[in-house]
């Protein structure tokens, strides 16, 4: 006797329906979470070993090889272009947090005199930018 199962649109119907009426049980378990970062960082081996494993099967690059530069495009236009600019807008005060330090160094920085257009005293100062913004990124 084979077995029955739902054909794929009324899998991908039920799936959609379910998830959509979801959204509060979805929230709640966000809410409901304790020490989400402390969980992670307590399994940091486990990612390690997942990602040593993922590695070695060449499961990126199957992936991408299996979705395709057509898929990306599709979803990425389709679902990110409508939640982009909300997704942007709610992220107002992260990026704030998140780019303040960096723009402090940069107005804290005394650079050596500019030269002509291209010339060595002008990559020194490139240098000079970049060895601050990295010791940033380094040290927090």
């Amino acid at each position: 006797m084979s077995l029955k199962v739902k054909g794929v649109e009324a899998a991908a119907k039920k799936f959609v329906a379910r998830a959509s009426a979801s959204v509060g049980d979805y929230k709640d378990g966000v809410n409901a979470t304790n020490n989400q970062s402390e969980n992670a960082i307590a399994a940091e081996e486990l990612y390690v070993a997942g990602i040593q494993d993922s590695i070695a099967r060449g499961a990126r690059v199957s992936g991408l090889e299996k979705a395709g530069t057509a898929k990306w495009k599709k979803n990425t236009i389709a679902k990110g272009g409508a939640r982009f600019a909300a997704g942007v807008s709610a992220g107002s005060d992260a990026y704030k947090a998140g780019v303040s330090p960096y723009l402090d160094t940069l107005a804290g920085l005394t650079l050596s005199p500019r030269g002509p257009k291209g010339s060595p005293e002008n990559l020194e100062r490139v240098r000079q930018t970049n060895e601050a913004l990295r010791q940033k990124k380094i040290t927090g």
